[in-house]
């Protein structure tokens, strides 16, 4: 079932749909309760799109399209997932309010200034780079791994993907600072500016979200020091959900410019929403995710990283699970497809039985990240960085394993180049001078 025989399936069972939405919200919303801190929170708009596919796999079911088996399977892995996210205790707003113990470098904030000056000026000019070799995703009319074809210019994708979040994690910690610098003042606030331009044409209805996940996780480490903040966290989610929902119909209307009917896009937006679950109805359904290439487990979930450094050849590598789902349907070259979740993925690389494990440890892996180190990283400003891009990427972990990897390997890949930079001129500057003595002076 692709996304057309979905939608028409959808719309003959709207009230029935509607029903079953209604109760998998209130359900996910008893069982996540304990875990809300906000909406910004990355595994909080996770989990949101998450009940969306819990509904479309009980729509299946109420509608005869779904085997006894698969939906077994999705119960379970999805109870092994939330298992693993509840395994260590969860993030309160107590401990998060309280005393922390700190360390700071020093000259610490001249570093975190170069590493915003070095990250922010080389991310420019890369993003403006790329839309002249490559296009403006929004003009393109798809976002999804724009890079495939552009004749080499994948590298600089990766440094954009990284350079992006160090950028605006360094914005916003200079945002809470106050500087004496006319023209640092000018620079960040200028960068701002261009970053929400970026946003708007990067084609991507969550982009504009990252700014706010980030600044969530920014006051969520430092809830000591940023209380007035993190207890007020609510007046930044309206701002910041609204202007994220104009990005999103910006967006649908440009790249729907045929459709002239302004209900049509809020109809887009809602479909959207729903097929969070697409990879569900193109799996289960007739049976089709036993007609998809298992092997190489181990490549599927971190091969990325062995092919950008040239250890396998990108044609060894296990094709997209996404990408093999589409083609069930689709005669077609272009790189798109669902989403391949971990109940899909897990079951076509482990079985039956070794999925259940397999998405416990996702759930763990995320809830180690989340609840334990949170506390370690949150000492140092350094730190904070390091943690927030890993918690921005595995909070995806449920929706995307393979790419929250991929990105995380890319970190691995691309952060050394700003960092060494920042490195060299931060020593230059922080070099202490040698006092010069005269020839004709013996010290004493």
């Amino acid at each position: 079932m692709d996304w057309v025989a979905f939608g028409l399936l959808l719309n003959d069972n709207t009230l029935l749909y509607a029903a079953i939405l209604l109760g998998s919200l209130i359900l996910y919303y008893f069982i996540f309760r304990k875990i809300y801190l906000s909406i910004l929170d990355p595994i909080v708009f996770t989990l949101g799109f998450s009940a969306f596919g819990f509904s479309v796999i009980w729509f299946l079911y109420f509608t005869g399209n779904i085997a006894n088996k698969y939906l077994i399977s999705y119960l379970l892995t999805q109870a092994a997932f939330i298992l693993g996210l509840f395994s260590f205790k969860t993030l309160r707003k107590e401990k998060i309010i309280a005393e922390r113990k700190t360390f700071t470098l020093q000259h610490e904030g001249l570093f975190l200034k170069l590493l915003f000056l070095i990250s922010s000026s080389i991310y420019v000019i890369a993003q403006l780079v790329s839309y002249k070799v490559v296009g403006v995703p929004l003009l393109l009319g798809n976002h999804v791994d724009i890079y495939n074809s552009s004749g080499g210019w994948g590298l600089l994708g990766r440094f954009i993907d990284v350079l992006k979040p160090i950028s605006v994690i360094t914005l916003i910690y200079f945002l809470f600072k106050k500087t004496s610098s006319i023209s640092f003042y000018i620079y960040k606030y200028s960068f701002l500016a261009m970053l929400l331009i970026f946003y708007a044409l990067s084609g991507s209805r969550s982009e504009f979200m990252m700014l706010g996940f980030t600044l969530f996780c920014f006051v969520l480490l430092n809830g000591n020091e940023l209380k007035r903040y993190f207890l007020n966290i609510g007046k930044f989610e309206i701002t910041l959900i609204l202007a994220g929902l104009f990005f999103v119909f910006l967006t649908i209307i440009v790249q729907s410019q045929d459709n002239d009917d302004g209900f049509s896009s809020l109809s887009v937006f809602m479909f959207r929403l729903v097929s969070s679950g697409d990879t569900y109805y193109f799996a289960y359904p007739n049976g089709n995710i036993e007609h998809l290439n298992g092997t190489k487990p181990f490549l599927a979930l971190f091969g990325d990283i062995f092919s950008t450094i040239r250890l396998i050849p990108r044609a060894n590598q296990p094709e997209p699970l996404g990408f093999q789902l589409y083609k069930l349907f689709y005669d077609s070259d272009v790189t798109a497809g669902p989403n391949p979740r971990h109940n899909v993925f897990g079951y076509v690389y482990f079985g039956f039985y070794g999925s259940i494990i397999y998405s416990y440890l996702l759930g763990l892996l995320l809830s180690l990240v989340r609840n334990k180190l949170f506390f370690t990283f949150r000492k140092n400003s350094i730190l904070q960085i390091l943690f927030i891009l890993l918690y921005l990427n595995l909070s995806g972990i449920e929706t995307d394993a393979p790419s929250a990897f991929s990105n995380l390997e890319n970190i691995l890949l691309i952060l050394p180049f700003p960092v060494i930079l920042t490195l060299v001129l931060f020593i230059a500057l922080t070099k202490p001078h040698k006092e010069i003595v005269p020839d004709n002076i013996i010290p004493t």
